[in-house]
């Protein structure tokens, strides 16, 4: 672009040329999603050189509100960077083509007043620049740089840096920037163009907007029909024996419990009547009590066969050999004593005489 053409577009009878074209762009406007543009300027030291350049750019640019795709309202902002990002500085505006001229001034005069020094460096947009790309429904970039550093953030590095390297001699020798523009989606990136100036800015368009999404239509569930009562009873299988009837219930089998305690109680009182002399009489009297008690050996153990085995008889006999042993001691006691008296009168008889 040179300055001859540039004095064209801005002469007052070529504005009402503009002014219909910025007003069948937007009468042609397709989609409703907010759209913003980022405008971001290298204020590294060999940018100062092309100032001049980047305020043509401007005033062309801004002047057809990008070729028409600039809307009413749509938001533009200005940030500078060199190794660090300055965000901020310049306020948000928000676009409107009777105001064209206007904010291309303003823009130019911010641009104008930078400082410019040090050396380029991408890496201070990307932190900033990705929040903005994930929170803005379109976003139209357009870097002014002097590609004297490597783009590492974008799908399009390797096509970006290239032509960086290629044109980087040239573009100083003009006095010319690099002027990279990237659009992106919904936090996509969907384009991207290089442009070297004096020259028409290529835009790539933005993809339709995804159609929302459609409620699905309700789907009438089948109904189910209801199956008909079951008369005859139903197959059971049981192990490997098939039947057609409910199986017979089965009968307890007798357990090996152990029965309940049998207590046996054989009671014997049997009473003696001693004399030992004719004047003392001993009453023996005993009672012999046996008790059997009948519990049977848990299972599965069965007693010794030499186990002795004691009935109500064997107790009884049992008890009359005790009684008469001692019936015996007695009747040793009872001879014992008549002896001791009698010695006793024979020992006094012979005391006397």
């Amino acid at each position: 672009m040179n300055k001859t053409h540039l004095g064209q577009i801005f002469r007052p009878q070529c504005w009402w040329v503009v002014l219909a074209l910025l007003m069948f762009g937007q009468s042609l406007r397709a989609q409703d999603l907010e759209s913003r543009t980022l405008f971001i300027f290298d204020t590294s030291s060999d940018m100062k050189s092309r100032i001049k350049a980047e305020q043509l750019e401007i005033n062309q640019l801004l002047s057809t509100g990008l070729s028409g795709q600039l809307h009413e309202g749509d938001s533009v902002g200005v940030w500078t960077f060199d190794q660090t990002l300055h965000a901020g500085q310049f306020p948000l505006i928000s676009w409107a083509p009777d105001g064209a001229r206007d904010i291309a001034n303003s823009i130019n005069k911010f641009v104008g007043g930078q400082h410019y020094s040090g050396n380029t460096s991408f890496a201070a947009l990307q932190p900033m620049l990705d929040r903005i790309i994930q929170s803005s429904p379109r976003l139209t970039v357009v870097i002014f740089c002097d590609g004297d550093d490597a783009i590492k953030w974008t799908p399009y590095n390797d096509g970006v840096n290239q032509l960086f390297q290629e044109r980087s001699a040239a573009q100083k020798h003009d006095r010319q920037p690099f002027i990279l523009l990237i659009r992106t989606q919904l936090g996509q990136y969907v384009g991207c163009t290089m442009n070297f100036p004096p020259g028409t800015l290529n835009l790539p368009d933005f993809p339709p907007p995804p159609a929302p999404p459609q409620p699905k239509p309700a789907v009438a569930q089948p109904v189910k029909p209801t199956p008909p009562p079951q008369t005859l009873p139903p197959l059971i299988i049981v192990g490997t024996n098939i039947m057609d009837h409910e199986p017979a219930p089965e009968i307890a089998k007798p357990t090996n419990a152990p029965s309940p305690a049998v207590m046996v109680t054989n009671v014997v009182t049997q009473t003696n009547t001693v004399m030992l002399t004719e004047t003392d009489t001993v009453t023996l009297t005993q009672t012999n009590t046996v008790t059997v008690t009948n519990i049977p050996p848990p299972p599965k153990a069965a007693p010794p066969a030499d186990a002795p085995h004691f009935s109500g008889k064997v107790a009884l006999a049992v008890g009359a050999g005790l009684l008469v042993a001692a019936v015996a001691l007695i009747a040793m006691a009872a001879s014992r004593r008549r002896n001791s008296n009698q010695s006793s009168l024979i020992t006094r008889s012979m005391r006397k005489d």
